[in-house]
């Protein structure tokens, strides 16, 4: 290829002035603010929704743990009776 010479390729400049440095603030803005955001709420949202699930596990738990507390309040009030009925068969004898 020939770059120099007649009907050689030539680059022109436009006018334009070139374009400033792009600058990368510290701080999260325009765009990346969004992102950030959206990235925190989904975040916000697993979290919300761990939370519930933690809650209803919870719930689940309470509910089993004052079935079983009601069973071994039936087994005390059984063995207080047993007790009494020999205190009671004993003083017979």
């Amino acid at each position: 290829m020939n770059f120099s010479g007649p009907g050689a390729c030539q680059l022109h400049r436009t006018s334009t002035p070139p374009s400033p440095p792009i600058s990368v603030p510290s701080t999260p803005s325009g765009a990346a603010t969004i992102a950030f955001d959206l990235v925190a709420s989904a975040s916000q949202s697993k979290t919300i929704a761990e939370l519930d699930r933690f809650a209803e596990r919870a719930e689940e738990n309470r509910t089993q743990a004052q079935a079983h507390l009601r069973t071994l309040e039936d087994s005390v009030a059984s063995v207080q009776r047993s007790k009494s009925f020999m205190l009671e068969l004993a003083d017979r004898n």
